[in-house]
């Protein structure tokens, strides 16, 4: 059995803790390199031109929605504010663009409620960890084809998060695939957190010479979204359900609804 913590020999060491300083080789021999290339549908090219690659992490990547969900659920629970909502209504508010959305619907429910919600917050932190600790998250489907595509085809590829580096660190271990990208540019390395473009730029600034018009992101949020569009990225949404866009953003209902499996 592999320790916590460990990562497979066989795949590219990919150290959060390095601050997203850049890998300079992804090893020939990984995970993601030894799965069957997929077909990329024509809707999207945009995986065989791209010259960077940029990824959101929660709910696109790995399912940690609902793990928030139940960590926000058993927090409120437990100061006796009970959340009553369902997980669709949750994703709603928790996608908003404004990040304190979650803490206002619960205090104007609860409008007697003195507890600072800092400390409602940091519970839910708890709970959440201690998930992740136990067995990390799953992935989402069609990640490993989607990366393997492009690790093969030598794209760079990058994580631009709003977690916290900790958190990064409980999953990859359960996630050996995620560990062949080597630039991950989380919460602490950036001033202000989607949607402003932010972290997306300092992305950007590892590939000073590749031309914005060979940079796309992956988004499942409009608030995500918008950060992309503000960073001059290609902004390609994967989400369930189609909100009405503008014309330069691609939408897939999923990872999968791009390639073609043979």
């Amino acid at each position: 059995m592999r320790q916590e913590g460990a990562k497979p020999d066989s795949c590219m060491k990919s150290d959060i803790s390095r601050r997203g300083e850049m890998v300079d080789a992804i090893d020939s021999n990984s995970i993601l390199s030894n799965k069957v290339l997929v077909q990329v549908r024509s809707s999207a090219s945009f995986l065989e031109t791209a010259a960077l690659a940029c990824f959101d992490f929660d709910g696109l990547l790995v399912d940690t929605e609902p793990l928030h969900y139940r960590a926000y659920s058993e927090a409120c629970e437990a100061y006796k504010i009970p959340l009553e909502l369902d997980f669709p209504s949750y994703q709603a508010i928790a996608n908003h663009a404004r990040g304190n959305l979650l803490e206002e619907f619960v205090l104007n429910k609860y409008p007697n409620f003195t507890t600072p919600w800092e400390e409602v917050r940091a519970h839910t932190k708890e709970i959440y960890r201690s998930f992740l600790q136990e067995s990390g998250a799953p992935l989402m489907p069609g990640v490993e084809e989607i990366l393997s595509f492009l690790q093969k085809k030598k794209t760079p590829l990058c994580v631009v998060t709003n977690s916290v580096e900790k958190e990064i660190a409980l999953i990859l271990p359960h996630t050996p695939c995620l560990q062949a990208i080597p630039l991950w540019i989380t919460k602490e390395q950036y001033d202000k957190r989607k949607p402003a473009p932010d972290g997306y730029l300092k992305a950007k600034a590892h590939f000073p010479d590749i031309p914005k018009e060979k940079v796309i992101g992956f988004e499942d949020s409009l608030k995500g979204l918008q950060a992309l569009q503000a960073a001059e990225i290609l902004p390609i949404l994967v989400a369930k359900d189609k909100p009405p866009l503008s014309p330069d953003v691609h939408y897939f209902p999923s990872l999968t609804s791009m390639v073609i499996y043979g």
